[in-house]
């Protein structure tokens, strides 16, 4: 039998209390919705691939939809049911969450299924239509963990991604040039308006399928940030040393998160990625040299700010050197403008759905990370110097023998606080067939072992000031000091 229906304008369907308005599209003439009760809810889900927001026109109201994506990733949604009881009121339907999981999922770096982001049961418990008269709607939240610093494979990565959302539809009253709204929150409908709100969204495109119709959108947006880090190679530093293959296995990566006063410092996923390079003494120019890239999931959190020079953003083991970074290092805090600075306030201010990309060029001889960063809907390109743990702001001294380092430890221009000494060699015996290692030097500086296995039968130092530091050494208990 046919039966007039109207598609109700979503405007103020609120999560916390599903209202309609007085907005009506021209009634259509369409069969019955084939819901059942008591059949199988269906669900599809969708993120966006750029933040939401209000459109003015039609036209940037259909972009904004346009957006967002199928899910492909394997998230474990939970999802609720909730209903609208009386005056306008929603209430959860039970308290009870209902586990699914994507129909057809992939990896990461793989080609998305041929998906509508349908959902399934992950478990025996399925949501029903209880009744076809009642207003229904449904939250959702997909990866409801606490943050772990354990992210370092992608579905351990992949966890981290917390998604929350609601059920709706996009829907557009040409007579008021205005439609459904995302920021409104949840929409609550009864099966038939589920089905025909579907039919209506779809009678534009590609004949759909019968319980496409039938299925709930889920929109999604994610709760946390995302920063990814991407290692090139600078002096003293080959190109084939961070390839993937090799550099997972010898550069660490901890990117750091915030919460409060907390900091969780996560052991990073490594992915592979590539780099343009320029012709330079490590090798010809490369348009997509293989190289490694570091990614973490963190709470949203302002690295800028009051924060600029008190949290770090990383920190990189390269070769048991240790280098971090800060916001502060960007360029347009040191020297840029009272607008530079703004804009690098905003830049480092990481909200919900962002995503941080930084490029670090490593150089083992002078100890510094050329870096360059760039942000979801932000442009701008940030160019930075990065100084290593201790302060160290000039070139060090490189001390490749036992002569090297009596130099280094007897000028007193180098060796101070700030100073940075590092030993070249993997191995040095500091006691020769004539001489023997005496302690008759101190020590202000930084003296980084870089893995040196440093030998001598005698104490190391005479004494060790307030500002020195001896760090990365692989055998420490072979040498007194």
């Amino acid at each position: 039998m046919k039966a007039k229906y109207y598609i109700l304008s979503l405007g103020l369907l609120l999560l916390s209390g599903c209202k309609s308005d007085d907005l009506y599209l021209p009634a259509i003439e369409e069969e019955d919705s084939p819901i059942a009760v008591g059949e199988p809810i269906l669900f599809s889900a969708l993120v966006p691939d750029i933040s939401s927001s209000s459109r003015a026109t039609k036209e940037e109201w259909d972009k904004q939809h346009e957006k967002y994506k199928s899910v492909y990733l394997k998230y474990n949604f939970g999802i609720k049911m909730w209903k609208i009881n009386g005056e306008n009121d929603t209430v959860p339907w039970n308290e009870k969450v209902y586990n699914y999981e994507p129909e057809r999922y992939t990896d990461i770096d793989k080609k998305a299924p041929d998906s509508k982001g349908e959902l399934k049961p992950n478990s025996k418990d399925t949501l029903y239509w209880e009744d076809n008269v009642t207003k229904w709607g449904f939250s959702v939240t997909a990866n409801d963990n606490e943050l772990s610093k354990d992210q370092y494979f992608e579905q351990a990565w992949l966890n981290m991604d917390k998604l929350t959302g609601f059920s709706y539809v996009p829907e557009w009253d040409d007579a008021t040039q205005s439609g459904s709204k995302l920021e409104k929150g949840m929409v609550c409908k009864t099966p038939k308006e589920w089905y025909n709100a579907n039919k209506a969204l779809l009678a534009a495109g590609e004949m759909p399928k019968p319980e496409d119709l039938k299925r709930i959108p889920l929109y999604m947006k994610h709760d946390r940030a995302w920063i990814t880090i991407v290692l090139k190679a600078g002096e003293g530093v080959t190109r084939e040393a961070l390839d993937f293959t090799r550099a997972q296995q010898n550069i660490k990566m901890d990117i750091h998160s915030y919460d409060g006063s907390n900091t969780l410092k996560i052991n990073s996923w490594a992915r592979e990625a590539y780099v343009k390079y320029d012709a330079d003494v490590n090798g010809p120019a490369q348009t997509d040299a293989s190289t490694t890239s570091f990614n973490a999931i963190v709470n949203p959190f302002n690295y800028g700010g009051d924060n600029k020079d008190k949290k770090q953003l990383a920190r990189i083991n390269v070769s048991g050197m240790n280098f971090s970074f800060y916001a502060s290092n960007d360029t347009r805090y040191v020297n840029g403008t009272i607008e530079e600075k703004a804009e690098a306030d905003k830049a480092y201010n990481l909200t919900p759905g962002k995503h941080l990309t930084i490029e670090a060029t490593l150089s083992l001889a002078s100890r510094k990370i050329l870096i360059t960063s760039w942000i979801e809907d932000w442009t701008e390109v940030a160019t930075n110097i990065v100084c290593d743990d201790y302060g160290q702001n000039g070139d060090p001294v490189v001390i490749k023998n036992r002569k090297d380092l009596i130099a280094f430890l007897e000028n007193e221009k180098v060796n101070k606080a700030g100073g940075v000494g590092i030993i070249q060699p993997t191995k040095l015996n500091l006691d020769t067939d004539t001489t023997q290692w005496e302690a008759k030097y101190d020590l202000n500086a930084t003296l980084n072992l870089a893995g040196c296995e440093l030998y001598t039968r005698h104490q190391l130092f005479k004494e060790m000031s307030s500002s020195a530091n001896l760090v990365n050494g692989t055998n420490c208990g072979r040498f007194v000091g």
